[in-house]
């Protein structure tokens, strides 16, 4: 243990390492994606919640940081992340003011191998993955796969890609977010945000966008009150 003094300067916070290790870990992704994946494992943030996270604001709990395992490994498609991963670093970690230890020491405390959590573990992730399951299902006619392989992997990444504005639209629609995905494809070839950005134009204000998603939410509605006929 490494007791830290002025001469030695001020080593990161754990929070700090968190939140530098979750912005490496999210990569090319988007913070709205961290944020969806979150959610989904019981975490009630929002974009700028994740935001405070990688800026090293919040001071995350074990349970805290088990969720964000999670949900990171579901944002790699299913690929483990260890919870080492969001706690290692290469140098001292501040504990508290008085006290920082080497990093290698901090992970000693966490050690373990990845763990690898199935939907069946979580009731809420399992009738999510029923939903999608039900959507997709629904999607493609067996004697038409090929001809429809495209789009169903089209909604698959729409379904993947979704944000906070997939989940308020599939709310207004009385559906799930699988189920926004596959109608949205079906119907544009892409999915909601992005035939809002396409129809709203790159320069748009957030009001535009507005009227552009209530619009697209009224053509939803009609195919889904025609396909409940």
């Amino acid at each position: 243990m490494t007791t830290r003094n002025d001469e030695t300067g001020r080593a990161p916070t754990v929070a700090a390492v968190v939140g530098r290790n979750a912005k490496r870990l999210r990569g090319k992704f988007t913070i709205e994606q961290v944020a969806l994946e979150a959610r989904h494992m019981g975490l009630k943030w929002n974009s700028g919640r994740v935001a405070d996270l990688e800026a090293g604001r919040i001071s995350p709990t074990v349970p805290t940081l088990v969720a964000l395992t999670m949900a990171f490994t579901s944002l790699y498609g299913g690929t483990p992340v260890a919870l080492r991963e969001l706690l290692q670093h290469d140098g001292l970690v501040e504990l508290n003011e008085n006290i920082s230890i080497p990093g290698e020491r901090l992970l000693e405390f966490f050690a373990s191998k990845p763990v690898v959590v199935r939907a069946s573990d979580i009731p809420q992730a399992a009738h999510q993955t029923a939903e999608g399951v039900a959507a997709f299902r629904a999607f493609v006619d067996e004697d038409d796969w090929l001809e429809q392989l495209p789009k169903f992997n089209a909604a698959q990444l729409a379904w993947r890609n979704s944000t906070g504005t997939e989940e308020r639209a599939a709310k207004d629609l009385g559906i799930s977010v699988a189920e926004l995905a596959v109608q949205a494809v079906k119907l544009w070839g892409r999915g909601f945000s992005e035939e809002r950005d396409n129809r709203a134009g790159p320069e748009a204000n957030n009001q535009k966008r507005g009227r552009v998603a209530r619009a697209l939410k009224d053509e939803l509605r009609q195919v889904i009150s025609h396909g409940n006929d």
